[in-house]
């Protein structure tokens, strides 16, 4: 856009950013569910074929959708047990506050540079 000599050499560069969202549109509808939202749902019957259509057979053959679906069942029902009676001031806390402390200074440094 060097060459453009008018009020397309801004307005080109706006305009193509708009280009993903027409593939990306598309390709939500056909995208698969994702099984810990399936699991977290209680769509326990529907987790197993989800797990089967993002996996390859071939790459591992020990592989056991059933064991995968019971550790993400026991995984959403820890992570229930444990966020159960927090709030967002647990964040400012005893070891929490550390961990936000860190995230924060991660983020604000990502935002300076």
């Amino acid at each position: 856009m060097l060459s453009v000599q008018n009020e397309w050499e801004y307005r080109a560069c706006y305009a193509i950013q708009w280009f993903w969202p027409i593939p990306i549109i598309p390709g939500v509808f056909f995208a698969p569910e994702s099984p810990w939202w399936l699991v977290r749902c209680g769509r326990i019957e529907d987790v197993g074929r989800a797990i089967d259509r993002l996996t390859t057979k071939r790459a591992d053959t020990n592989f056991n959708t059933e064991q995968k679906v019971a550790m993400m069942i026991h995984t959403n029902e820890m992570e229930k047990k444990v966020s159960s009676g927090t709030a967002f001031f647990d964040c400012l806390k005893h070891t929490d506050l550390r961990r936000t402390e860190i995230v924060s200074i991660v983020w604000l440094m990502q935002a300076f540079c």
